[in-house]
């Protein structure tokens, strides 16, 4: 998706984190959720989900995902960055 100046959009995600609180014994719980909303026409968002408050491990999971996507459209490698 093309944006100002030029500039192309490669990737737009969503990071969520969630509380809930069990009925049964009042104890909070927390998780983690990121989405990817830029996907194909006819896929759905993707998602992926951790327990808990994370940071590396969505951050990880975005980087692969850019990553995917940057070789998909100039042949870019790990290496190359």
């Amino acid at each position: 998706m093309k944006v100002n100046d030029g500039w192309e959009s490669l990737g737009t995600f969503i990071v969520e984190y969630q509380a809930q609180t069990e009925t049964k014994n009042e104890q909070q719980q927390f998780r983690t959720l990121v989405t990817q909303m830029d996907v194909e026409k006819d896929d759905e968002a993707d998602s992926n989900e951790w327990s808990g408050l994370e940071v590396e491990a969505p951050c990880g999971w975005i980087g692969m995902r850019l990553l995917g996507k940057l070789t998909s459209l100039f042949g870019v490698r790990e290496e190359d960055e």
